[in-house]
């Protein structure tokens, strides 16, 4: 009899010491920003508990866009520990609705990355179209090229300065109907060019604390004396 009960001691240890492991749990796996001005940074804190009965090690905070950073307050956690998590959304970063996640590698043995959700919907100043960013193919040396942009306001009492321009081009604005403006920006290749990369940069009167708007061309330019 007591060489059984040694050997069901030694089974239930050993059941023990085999199941232990650090369980990791958070207060809330998705957080939702809402609408809000692009210009404003938007942050969260999560709490993370070791919920098991070993020592919990986050190794990484994985970011899967440029556009968040994370601050992590301590990586090991014993059993019922807590740590805090701040995660944000740099302003001026992203516009438009976006989803984005975090994956915090860990030890827990049923959970190695745990995924965290960062929604909401950046509001930018204004709309650019064709767009702000724009390839417009090749031109040929010693002929201006003309491109308009339409630049669509997207919040109240929305007002620009005069563009600042850098590269081979010229630029003036139009008002439109509904507060739209017109950009209006001449291309001027030469003959000693390959490439031209434009750059307009249209400072912000008013709202407050905003970066400039920046919009740019590029175009391959081909020397028309050439044949």
């Amino acid at each position: 009899m007591k060489t059984n009960s040694c050997i069901i001691t030694f089974l239930l240890c050993s059941g023990l010491n085999t199941f232990a492991a650090p369980t990791i749990a958070v207060d809330n796996d998705r957080i939702d920003f809402g609408r809000y001005p692009a210009n404003r940074e938007q942050k969260h804190t999560f709490t993370i508990t070791n919920k098991g009965d070993k020592l919990l090690k986050i190794t990484k905070v994985r970011k899967t866009c440029g556009c968040s950073e994370t601050i992590l307050d301590k990586d090991e956690l014993k059993p019922g520990e807590s740590a805090s998590l701040t995660a944000s959304i740099k302003a001026e970063s992203i516009a438009g609705p976006f989803s984005k996640s975090l994956f915090i590698e860990n030890n827990d043995p049923k959970q190695n990355f745990l995924m965290l959700t960062l929604n909401g919907q950046a509001i930018p100043l204004a709309e650019v179209k064709p767009q702000n960013k724009l390839y417009v193919g090749t031109i040929p040396a010693g002929q201006p090229r003309k491109q308009e942009f339409i630049i669509a306001p997207l919040l109240p009492d929305t007002e620009f300065s005069p563009p600042e321009i850098t590269g081979a081009a010229e630029a003036k604005m139009e008002k439109q109907p509904d507060n739209k403006l017109k950009l209006i920006v001449t291309l001027n290749p030469t003959p000693q060019m390959t490439s031209l990369n434009c750059r307009i940069k249209i400072p912000v009167k008013s709202p407050a604390d905003w970066q400039p708007l920046e919009i740019t061309i590029m175009a391959q330019v081909k020397d028309g004396t050439l044949k």
